[in-house]
């Protein structure tokens, strides 16, 4: 039997397609980035504003290659991104070994069918299956550029020793921080105590809404801009209880007296586990309970035999301090008609003008005001 390309451009055949795309999805080992579930909810969420543009391989009635993108639509631009991009730390294709070569093929399918003027493509991490497609045979195709401004992730690896070997590893100085911490948060709350919920909990959905109230709170405290406070922050919410149903999230809590101190998004997925989003109170700041929960969570970890945590993006100091491995990320874009190439072009002269005005300041990528780069997410601390 052939393969069959087929691009998907209608919400419900997607939906119809979610037992073929989780097989997929477990054969291709992927992250929750990639799942059906927390795609779709995002699609869901996001529609009209945002329309699925999504390649598929068939092949003897199984999909085998896929690339989730999706056609947004922002200051007149119609811009092609991963699908969920702006609340995936990682994205990417999906192929199972023997279908790496039907990739090329599938976006040359999505180029080809048209209908956005301009392409950007986020978070691709080095080993990406669509990093090598865009370096060897997109970017020759399609004019890709890769651009200069790059993402940092940060984690911990231990593979082999359990938590208490880790925290020593902190030195005496991390450690006193850390009891020190804990004594403050008591002092204004109560006892501390440190909590795991996982997907079967009953209470995880309200705990994930409470979640994200303290980390609007936060925000809004603290005057920081974020998704969370626009109106593009509102498909999380459904995305993270999508997550719930894949058995995939695990929840954090850092209480003092009963009350959340800090808090913790997380997924785990075979011996590692990505931190998705954190927030606490601000209440209890003096004490980082920030800080201690991810300690904590850090430990909890290795305790259960899991060998890496991924911090996802975000060059914040304390991720820095903790980690021992680190990965960049890649952004590219592309112009596909002659408006998306004039809005490029504008893009790249005013970033021109901005690097003249500011010597020795190197780097840029697509800027807000041309709606094709929305801002980080899950990494804001």
């Amino acid at each position: 039997m052939t393969d069959q390309t087929e691009i998907v451009s209608d919400l419900k055949r997607f939906a119809d397609l979610q037992p073929y795309w989780d097989r997929l999805w477990e054969r291709c080992n992927g992250y929750i980035f990639q799942h059906h579930r927390w795609i779709a909810a995002w699609l869901e969420a996001s529609y009209p504003s945002a329309r699925p543009c999504i390649a598929i391989q068939w092949r003897e009635g199984e999909i085998v290659a896929a690339i989730p993108l999706a056609v947004v639509r922002r200051l007149g631009l119609r811009v092609l991104e991963w699908s969920a991009q702006a609340m995936s730390d990682y994205c990417d294709a999906l192929a199972t070994p023997g279908a790496m070569a039907s990739i090329v093929p599938l976006w040359n399918a999505v180029w080809n069918a048209g209908g956005f003027d301009l392409v950007s493509l986020g978070q691709i991490r080095p080993d990406a299956t669509a990093r090598r497609c865009i370096d060897k045979d997109w970017n020759s195709s399609s004019g890709f550029a890769r651009q200069s401004r790059e993402q940092r992730c940060f984690g911990v690896h231990y593979a082999g020793r359990n938590a208490d070997t880790w925290f020593r590893s902190l030195g005496k100085k991390g450690r006193n921080n850390f009891w020190r911490g804990e004594r403050i948060i008591a002092g204004i709350g109560g006892d501390v105590a440190f909590r795991s919920i996982d997907s079967t909990d009953p209470s995880i959905g309200a705990d994930l809404r409470r979640i994200l109230a303290l980390k609007r709170a936060m925000l809004r405290t603290r005057k920081k801009a974020s998704l969370l406070l626009t109106r593009s922050g509102d498909p999380l919410e459904a995305m993270l209880d999508a997550a719930a149903s894949t058995g995939l999230i695990r929840l954090f809590l850092l209480t003092s007296g009963g009350r959340v101190a800090a808090a913790s998004v997380n997924f785990v997925r075979g011996n590692s586990m990505q931190a998705y989003l954190t927030s606490y109170d601000n209440e209890f700041e003096r004490g980082s309970p920030g800080m201690l929960l991810i300690i904590n969570y850090v430990r909890w970890a290795f305790d259960n035999g899991l060998t890496e945590v991924d911090f996802l993006r975000g060059d914040e100091p304390f991720k820095v301090r903790l980690a021992n491995i680190e990965v960049v990320l890649n952004n590219y874009v592309a112009a596909r008609t002659f408006i998306g190439t004039a809005a490029l072009a504008a893009h790249r002269w005013r970033a021109r003008l901005a690097r003249d005005s500011q010597p020795g300041e190197g780097g840029s990528e697509i800027s807000s005001s041309l709606a094709v780069h929305l801002p980080q997410l899950a990494t804001e601390e």
